[in-house]
């Protein structure tokens, strides 16, 4: 049997929990276990500058979040889009965990591409949409927001690959941004496979026999447990 593999849930800004997930992964399994990371990495809580350097530190593979993914585009086209200046989107805790102005103007997007180390940059841009892993003869898809079986079925292919490819194409969004509804059959099954993901706020982990929901709400409700999960006896970890 190879070393686990650890998918920790949405962090939204909370190192404290982040550390104290990885030190508690590190005294269950030892210190060479694959990190992985359903993204929403920043926003809301006080520290994502934190929490993107100890992903960094820790070798963690991110997917994109809905909320990174306005630092995506912001490396892409030098601004930040207004609308995510929206209070319900909750981006000034990030800006300020930078050293950058929070209130929405040209200068805000300035001094965020000035403030931001080029490792945090580069972390941003080298994050996946989706990613595989093949654990101990199982397979896994981890996603942030997960499919939504009406958009997967809607799509024709002759394996998950090509399946991937297609909706990549046709509306990426999908794996950072889709709604499966949770509790009437909602979520895409891939030919083979489990999927990983978080996005929705459930009271406790949801896993069921071709997916796992594990965003309980860390960083966006105070005083809400980090929840991972571990591969492939799917153990479920929380602080």
């Amino acid at each position: 049997m190879t070393n686990p593999s650890v998918v920790i849930g949405d962090i939204h800004g909370n190192n404290v929990k982040l550390k104290a997930m990885i030190k508690k992964i590190r005294g269950m399994y030892g210190e060479d276990v694959d990190l992985y990371s359903t993204g929403d990495l920043i926003d809301r809580g006080p520290d994502s500058k934190g929490v993107v350097e100890t992903c960094i530190q820790e070798g963690i593979s991110a997917c994109i979040g809905n909320h990174d993914f306005w630092v995506l585009q912001l490396l892409h086209t030098q601004r930040i889009h207004p609308c995510y200046f929206d209070r319900s989107w909750k981006i000034a805790p990030t800006l300020k965990s930078y050293g950058a102005n929070t209130l929405y103007s040209a200068q805000a997007s300035q001094e965020l591409l000035e403030r931001m180390p080029q490792s945090h940059k580069d972390f941003f841009l080298d994050s996946h949409f989706i990613q595989r892993i093949d654990q101990d003869g199982d397979l896994y898809w981890v996603t942030h927001s997960g499919i939504e079986k009406r958009v997967g079925e809607s799509i024709t292919a002759p394996n998950d690959l090509v399946f991937i490819d297609l909706l990549l194409e046709k509306d990426a969004s999908q794996f950072y941004f889709g709604y499966p509804n949770l509790k009437r059959d909602g979520v895409y099954n891939f030919r083979s496979g489990t999927q990983i993901f978080g996005h929705q706020i459930v009271k406790r982990p949801l896993v069921r026999d071709r997916w796992i929901a594990i965003d309980t709400g860390c960083g966006t409700i105070p005083g809400a447990k980090l929840t991972a999960v571990v591969l492939p006896d799917q153990t479920i970890i929380q602080v």
